[in-house]
């Protein structure tokens, strides 16, 4: 029975570690372009502001460009004070599909979305983050296929992976101290221990009591029965 309590323990402390080790909860937006999960995992997209230009040029989905920026706004051509502009592709028609005044991050199963609207005739941005830790940032787009004059847009970048507490963001010159998780913590401290468990006890069941082959493992029953508990 003590076997069996210790097996869900340790198996309860490898879940806990892992539950706690990815971002969980909804992503609220702290400010522009910035927001926290429930479990203080963070997302930061201001590296890839451009300020008072687009930062993504001619994004096409096959029947419209876009200039896009995230962070800031910019005019261009008709388009003015947006953080997205839509223009066909004979260059006849112009739009904005968004500008800062409802952003938002949303997730969606294991989605993410920065989200904004403020466009002509109710048009919204809806970006999906995908994280690719050697990407600087591109961008594609998918039009309003699913809703109307909501466009699709992906950006993979290096920005979109979530930091969790005390982590560095990317290419970042700022020191920060390293903040471990509960979770974290609670492992180190069940592996010293096993460690010191195993090396302790096989040094007794070999010298003390003369064990050999598998019988110098402390427990070994147990331990050749843990994957099955």
């Amino acid at each position: 029975m003590a076997q069996l309590r210790l097996g869900s323990l340790f198996l309860l402390l490898i879940a806990v570690w892992y539950i706690d080790a990815q971002p969980t909860g909804q992503c609220t937006l702290t400010e522009t372009c910035k927001c926290k999960y429930d479990n203080d995992y963070t997302i930061d997209l201001t590296p890839l502001d451009s300020f008072d230009s687009p930062r993504f040029t001619a994004v096409s989905d096959g029947e419209y460009n876009y200039d896009v920026g995230l962070c800031s706004l910019f005019s261009i051509q008709t388009c003015s004070q947006v953080t997205v502009c839509q223009e066909s592709t004979d260059g006849q028609w112009e739009f904005k599909v968004s500008d800062l005044s409802a952003s938002s991050f949303s997730v969606e199963g294991a989605d993410v979305y920065y989200n904004m609207g403020g466009g002509d005739e109710n048009r919204k941005a809806k970006i999906k983050l995908v994280c690719e830790e050697n990407n600087e940032g591109a961008m594609e787009g998918f039009g309003d296929k699913a809703i109307g004059l909501t466009y699709d847009f992906t950006l993979s970048s290096k920005y979109a992976c979530p930091l969790a507490p005390g982590d560095t963001p990317p290419d970042s010159d700022v020191k920060v101290s390293i903040s471990l998780s509960v979770g974290s913590i609670l492992l180190i401290i069940v592996f010293a221990v096993l460690i010191i468990y195993f090396v302790l006890g096989i040094l007794i069941m070999k010298f003390g009591r003369h064990a050999e082959g598998k019988e110098i493992v402390p427990n070994g029953v147990f331990w050749t029965a843990l994957p099955g508990l």
